[in-house]
């Protein structure tokens, strides 16, 4: 008796594959199939792949420098191959003006070389000089706040060169991507806040060197 009870408990020894195999085939596979890896989206793949391409592509010496600047630093890789994009090199003559006061503005510089003034332009006092900038330096932020033209006029004091960045395409690019759009107001106000303490400074040393003069 005992060995017929234990006949009909048991089941088929195919039985126990088939509930394994059903259970890693899952309702999607169903039984006997096993279960098919989840494909991603194409753009998750995107996003991963730009750290990748950042790293593998073959940069040019002044766009590895992007990459390194100071300003840039701690910046994730897809937001600095949005960076790169549209991005040149330019070389400055002494005496170029390199933007006016007024003007449209649309371009954000690098310094790499030589030294650039800034000048606020008065049609009754002529010109008072606010700061001067030196290789390493970058120039350029009103293309990120409207109205969008020049605050200051940039004037080159000797021959030098910088890398221009297309301040349109980071302003598109940061209203779409807003993790990028923060880190890169984060960077522009601190030099906005260093830009207005040297005016500061400098208007402070104007009204003295006029009252001595009186």
């Amino acid at each position: 008796m005992v060995r017929q009870s234990r006949r009909r408990t048991s089941q088929p020894a195919g039985s126990h594959r088939r509930m394994a195999m059903a259970t890693l085939g899952g309702e999607a596979g169903g039984p006997g199939k096993a279960r098919e890896p989840r494909s991603r989206s194409a753009a998750q793949e995107r996003v991963d792949e730009k750290p990748t391409r950042l790293r593998k592509a073959s940069m040019t010496a002044w766009q590895g420098q992007i990459v390194e600047h100071p300003f840039f630093k701690g910046m994730k890789p897809e937001h600095l191959a949005l960076v790169l994009a549209g991005a040149t090199c330019a070389s400055i003559k002494a005496g170029q003006i390199l933007f006016r006061q007024g003007e449209p503005a649309s371009r954000f510089y690098l310094l790499q070389r030589g030294r650039v003034l800034l000048e606020a332009r008065a049609p009754a006092d002529g010109s008072a000089e606010i700061q001067t900038l030196d290789g390493g330096e970058v120039l350029g932020w009103s293309w990120l706040f409207a109205p969008f033209v020049w605050q200051f006029q940039a004037r080159a004091l000797e021959p030098g060169e910088a890398i221009v960045l297309d301040g349109a395409h980071l302003l598109v690019e940061a209203e779409r991507d807003h993790e990028f759009g923060f880190e890169l107001m984060k960077r522009v106000a601190q030099v906005v806040i260093h830009r207005l303490q040297a005016t500061r400074e400098q208007l402070l040393s104007t009204q003295l060197e006029s009252t001595l003069k009186n």
